[in-house]
């Protein structure tokens, strides 16, 4: 990483911090989930550093980039990034995100297809207006419980909470740990208004985009989003998605089994070239 390059640009009025591994290579940029930050890809990065150009962004909110002043949504976000792109001039990215990044990526990619190469989403944040996050009163009351309990974890000290995320979950490696252990106390409590707006319907989402498309996934019953069923749904929406599922993994796939996602990305993305 000590080669790896720190910026930041203005892109939709707002500060984005990022990393990049750089050089004269094809980019990729890779959105972090919620409570994340760029930082947060450094293990997967450092896999594709050496045939691509990697950028880790922190999204608003999150990270070093700006604190947001108003509410905002996932458009908001969206919108971010095509900012990002179009500001560092990259030519047709491919794009990945992990939950909250990945329905990002899905809704900027659906937005502007002629930014988007391609799109590798690991568990992506799919709702339905009809499922309970499609409620606003369940939406407001999640959102609640979710900030006391980052409200919590940011009075507890680093060395505790690693040791209680190593205790929940024993196979994720160190660096894994505190690399996500890191990216909580950046996560500013003005992000959690993201959780107060509804998130669009990942079924109109997926209809919308037109460029090769892997979802990696978990398995719902160890917390993964996407099931068996919206992965059926998805394919029969759109023949560009192509989803693959990772046993022994839940919502986050790259950290619970870190192999078996890596050699998906690196086969999905020799595929591409």
């Amino acid at each position: 990483m000590s080669q790896w390059t720190e910026g930041s640009c203005q892109a939709n009025g707002i500060e984005i911090h990022y990393l990049r591994t750089g050089g004269d290579k094809p980019p990729i940029v890779l959105l972090h989930g919620f409570t994340d930050d760029g930082a947060c890809w450094g293990p997967l990065a450092r896999a594709l550093e050496k045939d691509w150009d990697v950028i880790m962004p922190d999204a608003r909110g999150h990270g070093r980039s700006s604190v947001p002043q108003a509410p905002y949504g996932i458009k908001d976000l969206a919108q971010d990034v095509i900012g990002l792109i179009e500001a560092l001039k990259l030519e047709r990215p491919v794009v990945g995100g992990h939950s909250m990044g990945g329905i990002t990526a899905a809704v900027a990619a659906a937005e502007r297809p002629d930014l988007v190469r391609a799109l590798v989403l690991e568990d992506p944040g799919f709702v339905a207006r009809d499922s309970a996050m499609g409620d606003e009163q369940k939406v407001a009351e999640r959102r609640r419980r979710m900030l006391e309990g980052h409200k919590s974890v940011l009075a507890t000290p680093i060395e505790e909470l690693m040791a209680s995320r190593r205790k929940e979950s024993p196979h994720w490696s160190e660096e894994t740990v505190e690399l996500w252990a890191r990216s909580k106390y950046l996560t500013k409590v003005e992000a959690f208004t993201m959780l107060g707006h509804l998130f669009p319907d990942y079924r109109d989402v997926v209809r919308a985009i037109q460029c090769p498309s892997l979802v990696i996934m978990g398995e719902a019953e160890l917390g993964g989003i996407v099931t068996a069923e919206m992965a059926g749904i998805i394919h029969d929406l759109n023949p560009h998605f192509r989803c693959e599922k990772v046993a022994g993994a839940g919502h986050c796939v790259r950290y619970d089994r870190p192999e078996e996602y890596t050699e998906l990305v690196l086969a999905y993305l020799r595929e591409l070239a």
